[in-house]
């Protein structure tokens, strides 16, 4: 009997429940009109090209690399590093009348980089070429080094096959040392003028056979590679001494290295055309480009679209989606870990050009154009370059196309203070894709959080 009443007082409850009545509208104009908030959002394509990076800045204070890669996907790519060589302290004095005996050049390899684990003991042919030209700051920044200022007679005896050990070795003509060793003392006692007066050395890779696919970088911490130089002097700092066996050894400048990227890709720039598919090309290889004027053009067409009369419309945010298709035999060497959009800017006190990526990189929280495997996208806050373009005006831009980017591959680094720097990753090969704009899933996009509020009258 107390289970059926139960029953039936739960039955009553539901009815009286039912027949609650909710208002809507309760609190509808408490909110003056003039002080409402609208948020909404939109998804807009991303209209990618590809685009070679050209101008990448290269230069390195510790790491030199070199090697070599040949894809079916993009041909050849070669890498080589150059630097100059010099006196390992100032004021330093080596006698006079070198007879040299032997010179050799000794490379520790830190670490390498290959696509498959096969290619990280292929055999590589290593060669050591004399440089024409001094590493200041314009040759660096400016990646103005080119094919004319080195030798290509290489100074190594015999070339060298390198099958990816923990160090390589070069055995050189006896005239690099003796033009190291030829100084007066005023080039001694300063580094800088001996360095403006004796040049150094580019370490090249072969290409390998074009039918032949894979490849290895290798990459080395140039101040600990050495230049060793046998050799019978007559010592000058005492007289009376005689001639004396010595073993000296040069090194690299830590003022600059410079390494070299050339790409075959270069031909498969296309900047006309949408794309099924964009690749995601190692060092200065292939990228996804966004031309500015195209993003502007669409932006303002979103935004004619989207304005309400006598509305202000304010962009919250944006972010970017790249859209992957990872295949099941996915290499995780094959795409990089982060890619973010890069601009390049241009000093013109000093005539100085390179990437660098958009301030979004800052802000707080930001993937910076994570891979999210899962997902299968990359994505990132580009809040800030995007409001940059809807202030730039169309014909501001058509004459200075300064927000152009290219989606470079990120690293990060922290310093011993907590200092965080973002960098182009310049120690790894990828040839990776993303989809393009003419793909029938997933396309380029950017997702945009936007408020609407009503315009006040000045």
């Amino acid at each position: 009997m107390q289970f059926k009443k139960l029953l039936v007082f739960i039955a009553v409850l539901f009815s009286a429940v039912a027949c609650i009545e909710m208002d809507n509208t309760l609190g509808n104009g408490l909110v003056p009109e003039s002080e409402q908030l609208y948020m909404s959002h939109s998804e807009i394509d991303l209209p990618l090209r590809i685009n070679i990076s050209d101008s990448l800045q290269t230069l390195s204070a510790t790491h030199g690399i070199f090697g070599a890669f040949n894809t079916q996907e993009y041909g050849m790519s070669n890498f080589a590093t150059v630097g100059d060589i010099s006196l390992s302290v100032e004021g330093l004095d080596l006698g006079k009348d070198h007879q040299v005996k032997s010179v050799y050049l000794v490379i520790p390899v830190d670490e390498k980089f290959a696509l498959t684990d096969a290619d990280l003991h292929m055999p590589q042919e290593i060669n050591v070429y004399r440089t024409y030209k001094h590493l200041d700051s314009i040759t660096c920044y400016n990646n103005s080094f080119t094919a004319n200022d080195y030798s290509t007679t290489p100074l190594n005896k015999t070339p060298v096959t390198f099958f990816g050990g923990d160090s390589v070795k070069f055995y050189l003509d006896h005239s690099i040392a003796y033009e190291l060793l030829n100084y007066t003392k005023e080039q001694a006692d300063s580094m800088e003028l001996y360095n403006e007066t004796h040049k150094g050395v580019i370490i090249k890779c072969s290409n390998p056979d074009k039918f032949t696919y894979g490849g290895r970088l290798n990459i080395a911490t140039l101040e600990n590679a050495i230049l060793y130089i046998k050799s019978n002097f007559q010592p000058t700092w005492e007289d009376g001494l005689g001639r004396k066996d010595t073993l000296i050894g040069m090194y690299f400048t830590n003022t600059y290295a410079l390494n070299i990227a050339e790409h075959e890709s270069k031909g498969q720039v296309d900047l006309s055309n949408e794309q099924l598919n964009i690749p995601i090309e190692g060092i200065a290889g292939l990228k996804p480009y966004v031309d500015c004027v195209t993003l502007k053009e669409t932006l303002d067409t979103w935004y004619d679209k989207v304005k309400r009369d006598g509305y202000n419309l304010t962009i919250g945010s944006a972010t970017f989606y790249l859209p992957v298709d990872i295949p099941a035999d996915y290499n995780m060497d094959n795409y990089p870990a982060n890619i973010f959009p890069a601009i390049r800017e241009h000093n013109e006190e000093f005539n100085l050009t390179k990437y660098t990526f958009t301030d979004d990189v800052w802000i707080t929280n930001n993937p910076n154009g994570e891979l999210n495997r899962s997902l299968e996208h990359y994505h990132g806050d580009i809040s800030y370059y995007i409001r940059d373009l809807f202030m730039a005006s169309k014909d501001e831009l058509v004459a200075d196309p300064y927000l152009n980017a290219w989606f470079m591959p990120l690293t990060q680094s922290e310093d011993s203070y907590g200092n965080i720097t973002y960098d182009v990753d310049m120690m790894a090969y990828h040839k990776g894709y993303i989809k393009g704009n003419l793909s029938t899933g997933a396309k380029p996009r950017v997702k945009i959080m936007y408020v609407l509020s009503k315009a006040m009258d000045n």
